[in-house]
């Protein structure tokens, strides 16, 4: 008994994972064999083409992280970062939190190395907020084309306005931390005050821990002074953003042609801004079973058939966002292996 509680005391968090990833697997079973069974029915080559597109998209996502985190000054490479990027992949998908829980597997990961956590933190957002402003651009040709062609819908313009104050809201606090950066700060802990008051009236705890206000701060301040410290290397991390979100949308466009389906360039930038919007605005991670969904309708409201929509969102989404998933969960172990090695 002894033994085995000392092995649950180690590898709780391990044993956690893999049965949040089993019952994902279950919950999603139908929708995984619904994918299997589209991805046989394709044109293998343009399948192929797909998945090299999202090999290469990954790469430049993983070197974004580089840039980013060299901007805070961490060093990092993109072969070490890429397994911790699919880990942080698996880990978002399976514990829900807004990011948070894939964000710590990039500070685990660069304490590990000898390197600042708290910089590697500051770092990942500003890949967050060059995610979300270079994906802008295609977001608004979406939404012009999808109102161009008077099918456009309220709650996806709705939603997209949503994306678009949250990513606006992000900027704001962080040129707040580089201006005002001690108003910034009593905001945040003011912030943590309320949302723990109202906490302990409904459930008697806490919801956030003590310190997550100057904690959350601290990440914005770091990430406005590297705004202004190296702006030409931020420039290149909104490049390289912008870079990886075209490579995406490529990407789309392959697996469309593996169905023989010639859609037009701005019908495939409506369905993939629309999955963008949805994969960030959702409570589920990864806008799982939503974005598909919605990529569906905004297919059929341009005219594509029934089935293809279905076949074309259902082997993007599987390439896209299943197979890294799964990738994920292998990666994970040798993350924490690697991680345990070096405490």
């Amino acid at each position: 008994m002894d033994r085995l509680l000392e092995w649950l005391r180690r590898y709780w968090l391990a044993l956690l994972l893999i049965i949040a990833f089993a019952v994902l697997i279950a919950l999603s079973y139908n929708e995984l064999q619904a994918i299997a069974r589209v991805l046989l029915r394709s044109r293998w080559q343009w399948i192929a083409v797909a998945v090299i597109l999202q090999g290469i998209y990954y790469v430049v996502y993983t070197y974004e992280y580089v840039l980013g985190f060299a901007a805070v000054g961490v060093q990092s490479r993109v072969l070490e970062l890429l397994p911790v990027l699919f880990a942080s992949i698996f880990v978002k998908a399976v514990i829900p939190s807004g990011g948070i829980s894939s964000l710590a597997v990039f500070i685990q990961d660069a304490s590990r190395r000898g390197q600042p956590g708290a910089r590697a933190a500051e770092g990942s957002l500003l890949i967050l907020v060059a995610d979300l402003v270079a994906v802008i651009p295609l977001i608004i040709i979406g939404l012009v084309y999808l109102a161009a062609r008077h099918v456009l819908v309220d709650y996806q313009l709705l939603t997209s306005i949503l994306f678009l104050v949250f990513t606006a809201v992000l900027i704001v606090i962080v040129l707040l931390g580089r201006w005002l950066p001690r108003q910034l700060q009593h905001g945040f802990i003011w912030t943590e005050r309320g949302i723990n008051w109202v906490a302990r009236t409904v459930t008697h705890r806490p919801w956030l821990p003590v310190g997550w206000g100057g904690q959350q701060a601290a990440q914005f301040i770091g990430a406005a002074h590297s705004l202004t410290k190296h702006p030409r290397l931020i420039g290149y991390i909104f490049g390289t953003a912008l870079a990886g979100h075209l490579i995406n949308l490529i990407s789309l466009a392959a697996v469309s042609l593996a169905y023989s389906s010639r859609l037009g360039a701005a019908t495939i930038t409506a369905a993939f801004a629309m999955n963008i919007v949805f994969s960030v605005i959702t409570i589920l991670p990864h806008g799982l079973g939503v974005a598909e969904s919605v990529m569906v309708l905004v297919f059929l409201s341009l005219g594509v058939a029934l089935p293809v929509a279905i076949v074309i969102t259902v082997a993007y989404r599987g390439l896209n966002v299943w197979l890294p998933i799964v990738i994920g969960f292998f990666f994970l172990r040798q993350v924490t292996t690697h991680r345990r090695r070096h405490q």
